[in-house]
C-alpha cells in the first residue's frame, strides 16, 4: 500500500514528534499498528502496515482565555511544525522529499518534479474541541474529532512504548476508542487508499487488540451508535475487502467472517 521509503520518513517524523514534550496522543494508522502489531505478528508471521500520514490528538479547552490556548501543546506544536519548514495545506502540515535521495524539498523544487519522484508527508493535528479564537484570531480551521476527549478527559488512554522507537513512550487511545474513531473516519471516504486503509484497520482492531471480539464489540457499542456500526460495515463491498485483505496480505474470506460475526 505504501512504498517502503515513505513509511520511513513517516517512522523517523514519529520519533522526532513524540520526543517533545506535549500533552498529546497518537491516533490514526500509527496508533493502530502500535495496537495490534504483536498479536498480529505472532499469529501471521509478518508484520502489520505502517503508515504513511501522522495524526495526532491534543485537547483544546473552549473555555480557555487567549493566553491559556496561545500557550497550549497544541499552539506549540504548530509553531514547531512552521519552525521544521512544515507548510500548511488546509488543516493538514506537509513536507516533500525527494524519493530516490530522501532529501527534504523547497516548495519549488516539488513543483518541477512528477508525482511519483515525491514522497509527501502529512502530518495532521487533531482536538477534541473547536476553539472561538481559533478562526477568530489565529485563522486555523482545525479538524476535530470529539472522540479524543475520551482520551484527556476520562483517562480512555494506554501509556505505549513505540515499537519503532522503543525509548519513546506514547499515550495511545484505548482499542475501543481506535475502533469508534475509525467507524467514524470510513464513513467519510471515498473510494481510495485511505478508505481500504480503514477497513483493514477496523478488522485488525477487531481481531488483533488485546479484548476479545464480543468485548470490544461491547465497548465500541457505548461509544457510537450500534445501528450506524451495522450500516458501516454492510456498506463494505466485496471488492473494497478483498483490496483490504491483499493490503495485508490475509485471506478475504476469513475478513468477511469476522465483520459478520461482529455483526451478529
Amino acid at each position: 500500500m505504501y512504498r517502503e521509503k515513505e513509511v520511513d520518513i513517516s517512522e523517523k517524523w514519529l520519533g522526532t514528534i513524540f520526543s517533545l514534550e506535549y500533552n498529546t496522543c497518537l491516533i490514526g494508522g500509527w496508533a493502530v499498528y502500535e495496537t495490534v502489531i504483536k498479536n498480529f505478528q505472532n499469529e501471521t508471521g509478518h508484520l502489520y502496515i505502517g503508515s504513511k500520514d501522522i495524526d495526532i490528538g491534543f485537547h483544546i479547552n473552549p473555555d480557555w482565555s487567549f493566553k491559556e490556548l496561545k500557550n497550549s501543546s497544541y499552539m506549540k506544536f504548530l509553531n514547531f511544525l512552521e519552525q521544521k519548514k512544515f507548510q500548511w495545506i488546509g488543516f493538514r502540515f506537509f513536507k516533500g522529499y525527494d524519493y530516490e535521495t530522501g532529501k527534504e524539498l523547497t516548495k519549488e523544487q516539488i513543483t518541477k518534479k512528477l508525482p511519483f519522484e515525491v514522497i509527501n508527508l502529512y502530518i495532521d493535528p487533531i482536538v477534541d474541541n473547536i476553539h472561538p479564537d481559533l478562526q477568530k484570531k489565529f485563522k486555523i480551521n482545525p479538524i476535530d474529532e470529539p472522540l479524543l476527549s475520551k482520551v484527556f478527559e476520562f483517562g480512555m488512554s494506554n501509556k505505549i512504548t513505540l515499537s519503532t522507537h522503543t525509548k519513546i513512550e506514547v499515550n495511545i487511545p484505548k482499542p475501543e476508542v481506535l475502533l469508534a474513531m475509525k467507524f467514524n473516519s470510513v464513513d467519510n471516504r471515498t473510494k481510495d487508499h485511505k478508505r481500504i486503509k480503514d477497513i483493514a484497520d477496523i478488522f485488525a482492531l477487531i481481531w488483533y487488540s488485546d479484548p476479545e471480539l464480543e468485548e470490544i464489540k461491547e465497548k465500541v457499542g457505548r461509544l457510537k451508535d450500534f445501528k450506524k456500526i451495522k450500516k458501516t460495515i454492510t456498506n463494505f463491498k466485496d471488492d473494497e475487502i478483498i483490496e483490504a485483505a491483499k493490503v495485508l496480505d490475509y485471506d478475504q474470506g476469513f475478513m468477511k467472517i469476522i465483520f459478520n460475526r461482529f455483526l451478529t
